[in-house]
């Protein structure tokens, strides 16, 4: 197979590799003599099939990066660490509550814990007691969480079940697209707090 290059339309973002639809392609580039309807002949462009070689990052893709490359513990701990904690969406999210507090507030500083008793309102509800991580929530995080409850809230009123969902993909894309080193920080320090938790029991 012999492959032209168009220098004079290069494509940009190619929509039909993306989508597989390039008899919709064909059909702009080189009109109906190229298009096939319904049963038509077989054709050399019905035989064309597009597939994305690298299917699109997702938060997953990075969190088994962190669990290959990760000098905390051993692969199969950090594996372990991986389908047990982090397969709950609030341990997700502690990625990002993490890098919202900062260094304060987790269990190795000297003023870990604030009381539930100091939070109220929407701050007092977002807090899940149940949580592996609620008393390490700050005032600031326990924002950025209320923001999250809400936003699931609204899209489950909106479409349903399948809101919450959609609410967690998007967050979950959003923690992806933040910088490696500061998800595999937060990755690290998550991992120990787990891995003591664990050697406890």
């Amino acid at each position: 197979m012999i492959g032209y290059m168009d220098t004079e339309r290069p494509l940009s973002e190619p929509k039909w590799a993306k989508t597989g639809d390039v008899h919709e392609w064909l059909k702009s580039m080189f009109g109906g003599r190229f298009w096939v309807a319904g049963d038509a002949a077989e054709g050399w462009e019905k035989k064309i099939t597009v597939m994305d070689p690298d299917p699109a990052p997702t938060l997953w893709t990075v969190l088994d990066a962190w669990g290959l490359n990760s000098p905390a513990g051993n692969t199969v701990e950090r594996q372990r660490f991986l389908k047990s904690h982090m397969s709950e969406t609030d341990n997700i999210l502690e990625i990002l509550l993490r890098l919202v507090r900062g260094e304060r507030a987790t269990p190795f500083s000297q003023a870990s814990t604030t009381p539930a008793s100091n939070f109220t309102g929407p701050l007092l509800s977002a807090l899940s007691q149940g949580s592996a991580h609620a008393k390490q929530q700050t005032h600031v995080s326990l924002a950025v969480l209320a923001i999250f409850r809400m936003s699931v809230e609204y899209a489950k009123k909106a479409i349903g079940d399948g809101g919450k969902a959609e609410v967690e993909q998007r967050v979950g894309e959003i923690i992806r697209c933040l910088p490696t080193h500061l998800i595999y920080k937060s990755l690290d320090g998550i991992f120990k707090e787990w891995r003591v938790e664990h050697k406890q029991q």
